[in-house]
């Protein structure tokens, strides 16, 4: 199941940049923030943050609308997947043309990529299949660590994501 966080990605909340580390060298302190310095998780808590872009891969440039549509009142002590559908995109499979390329050739044995691509994968490949029980398990294994030095930047943070 899914991606394996192995290439760089920043989130984007009202034109400000949220970058790794190793991103975050090459932007100037002024266009973003250090993943590190700062929890989505708090700012989706406290209801100021109701939706942000999420872009994954720089190279296949993997774009997500993030948009929180409802919260419970139980506090959950790890993230937990209410619903889903169908497989996310092999990693590396270059992009959504590469995508609809794999998905072409993998669901068709006489598509003339068929055997290449599937030599990649390595294994047959269900678009449909979702398991939101395999998704939780993953997601329990996730320790997320408290920011480095939030009390310092919440201030920071606040002005530069939610000044007009």
């Amino acid at each position: 199941m899914g991606w394996w966080n192995c290439h760089l990605h920043e989130f984007e909340i009202r034109k400000v940049r949220i970058v790794d580390a190793e991103t975050d060298d090459e932007f100037d302190p002024d266009e973003s923030l250090n993943e590190v310095d700062i929890r989505l998780l708090d700012m989706f808590k406290d209801g100021r943050l109701k939706k942000l872009t999420y872009i994954y891969d720089f190279g296949d440039g993997w774009l997500h609308d993030v948009e929180l549509e409802e919260t419970f009142s139980k506090e959950l002590k790890f993230a937990t997947c209410i619903d889903g559908r169908r497989k996310c995109p092999p990693e590396d499979v270059g992009g959504l043309g590469g995508f609809y390329n794999f998905l072409q050739a993998s669901q068709n044995s006489k598509h003339p990529m068929h055997r290449e691509w599937m030599d990649w994968y390595g294994k047959s490949f269900d678009p449909d299949e979702f398991d939101s029980l395999r998704v939780d398990v993953k997601l329990r294994k996730i320790r997320i660590p408290k920011p480095r030095s939030l009390k310092d930047q919440s201030q920071f943070i606040s002005d530069r994501l939610f000044s007009n």
